[in-house]
């Protein structure tokens, strides 16, 4: 009896050894450079390697108060400095509780610009936003309205409109005459020297930037809108939501903060790999195998004095000491523009998330809209872009 429990022992004890042997074969006959799944990232045995960024800078170096300031953003070039806008909007509206007016206005309570992403080609999609919430009705009843609910006293809205477009590609003779003809009807075009391609997006984001930060018509207070093309703006919603965070923040009547009003993606989320997907990145675009925290490009509300620190982290950032030039920027704007270069923010970003006031269908819009919950920024199919925004929860019958 003891001989047989003795045998058994043994007999384990060398299948035990055997099973680690034929592991241990296993794990090091793979090769050394596969990968952790269809959407690339790490090679196997290794941790993926997540977002770090390359600058940590302080609001006090970037707005070049300090000698540090002045000698990190000096340099031989600028970003962008070919850059030229041939046709630049003109179109501003001016309204306060009783009425609103076009016109030139002495002094404004709230500024506001709305830069809207647009392809040049998109006529039908700007005409029908026109008509819809960027319309004088509209943004009088968005914006008046709002300051109305708050008990403000005779608030004074200065609004500025522009739809950002690039180059129409080769010769293009009927269209460019047609956006000639809008912008001498609408006066919103902003028309941008860039060849329009989506592997051109980050430099016209910062090409937006650039005309902002250039242009006299905007005072540091004022509060940025940018959005595409295919989103429809809840503005009464949208003021309401960002008023009553800021307000917590202690910011409302303070806007020179680094903050922003966005749909927010998490930090870490995956980079995409395959070449067949459409955001793919090759691993020279982008050596990281993680997003940092980042906001989708729909819409976002953020001052005017964050833009000017993230214009001027770009230029640090994609400046090339050896080569004197400037390196492209990554080209998903979405990423580049509210993810990297903020995380290069030593004082940090306040963000204020929108994410469950985010539409992604007109499904989805046209439910929340039954319901009494309209969405704050709803991304819709050119053909479904209402002309009229549902009732914002202010006006509904209480």
């Amino acid at each position: 009896m003891k001989f047989k429990l003795i045998k058994q022992v043994a007999l384990s004890s060398l299948c035990s050894l055997s099973l680690l042997y034929i592991c241990a074969r296993h794990f090091a006959s793979r090769p050394s450079g596969a990968t952790t799944g269809p959407a690339g990232g790490a090679p196997n045995g290794t941790s993926a390697r997540e977002f770090r960024p390359e600058l940590r800078l302080s609001n006090r170096v970037i707005d070049g108060v300090s000698e540090s300031g002045d000698r990190l953003m000096a340099s031989s070039s600028q970003l962008l400095q070919n850059l030229s806008f041939p046709i630049q909007p003109t179109r501003r509206l001016e309204c306060a509780p009783g009425g609103s007016k076009a016109g030139p206005i002495q002094a404004a309570s709230r500024q506001l610009l709305i830069v809207v992403n647009s392809k040049w080609s998109n006529f039908e999609r700007r005409r029908r936003i026109r008509s819809g919430w960027l319309s004088a009705e509209q943004l009088e009843d968005g914006l008046c309205k709002f300051s109305e609910q708050r008990g403000e006293r005779a608030p004074l809205w200065r609004v500025d409109v522009a739809f950002a477009i690039g180059n129409s590609p080769g010769a293009q003779t009927e269209l460019d005459a047609r956006v000639l003809e809008e912008s001498s009807r609408h006066k919103d075009i902003l028309l941008i020297k860039l060849d329009e391609h989506y592997r051109s997006m980050s430099l016209k984001h910062l090409s937006i930037f650039k005309w902002i930060l250039g242009s006299a018509r905007f005072g540091p207070d004022t509060l940025v809108l940018k959005c595409d093309d295919d989103a429809h703006v809840n503005l009464e919603l949208l003021m309401e939501l960002s008023a009553a965070w800021l307000a917590a923040q202690g910011q409302w009547e303070r806007t020179g903060q680094n903050w922003i009003m966005c749909a927010r993606f998490p930090a870490n989320t995956r980079v995409l790999r395959r070449r067949d997907q459409k955001w793919a990145l090759a691993r020279s675009e982008f050596h990281f195998d993680t997003f940092p925290a980042y906001c989708s490009g729909l819409a976002y509300l953020a001052p005017r004095r964050l833009l000017g620190r993230l214009w001027r982290l770009a230029q640090a950032l994609l400046w090339d000491s050896g080569a004197r030039s400037y390196r492209r920027p990554l080209w998903v704007d979405d990423v580049f523009v509210t993810g990297v270069l903020p995380a290069s923010l030593a004082d940090g970003l306040r963000v204020g998330r929108l994410n469950a006031h985010f539409c992604y269908s007109s499904a989805q819009y046209s439910r929340r809209a039954q319901l009494g919950l309209p969405c704050a920024v709803a991304e819709l199919p050119p053909a479904t872009l209402p002309l009229v925004a549902p009732p914002p929860p202010s006006h509904r019958k209480r």
